[in-house]
């Protein structure tokens, strides 16, 4: 997966996708070490895997507070971007899987 603008993987949880039939599957940790975690596209996979029409769902951060979480929306373009965050620097994706 290709990680855009100033998002890096986190060490322990590398950033990675998996296509299993006509379903992708996102795991790992991304983050922006120079500020907050924005509305923005944060990485990019192949358009050959992206979906038909643009999907969304709701993600935990990773956080002491359960109840931060982030939206991310994967497009038919193949970028996936965060649409709507709360206060953490890091989002999690784990077992994600789009159509």
């Amino acid at each position: 997966m290709e990680l855009v603008g100033d998002f890096k993987a986190h060490d322990l949880y590398p950033l990675k996708f998996r296509v299993i039939g006509k379903q992708v599957y996102f795991s790992g940790c991304v983050l922006n070490e120079t500020k907050e975690i924005e509305e923005k596209t944060f990485a990019k996979i192949p358009r050959s895997f992206a979906p038909e029409a643009r999907m969304a769902f709701s993600n935990a951060q990773m956080s002491s507070d359960a109840k931060e979480v982030a939206q991310i929306a994967v497009w038919q373009n193949g970028e996936i971007q965060i649409v709507g965050v709360s206060a953490a620097k890091t989002c999690l994706l784990i077992s994600v899987p789009t159509l």
